[in-house]
């Protein structure tokens, strides 16, 4: 039974992991849209990308909370 406990922790903990690297990928390319000059060429893009960066920091507290 312990072992059954600790292979669905594992699990979790390693779907939390990805989780957590998509986020940082996801916010990689977010980095390099904003260097290259991305949101600057419209409005409309420069704000999308805010929100996403938002929800982005939301899911990683919550991630981290969830973790400890």
């Amino acid at each position: 039974e312990q072992l059954k406990l600790l292979q669905q922790k594992t699990e979790v903990l390693d779907k939390k992991i990805q989780n957590l690297n998509q986020i940082s990928e996801e916010n990689k390319q977010m980095l390099k849209g904003a260097e290259s000059g991305t949101p600057a060429q419209g409005g409309g893009d420069g704000s999308d990308p805010k929100q996403e960066a938002a929800d982005n920091s939301e899911a990683q507290t919550l991630t981290a909370a969830q973790l400890s």
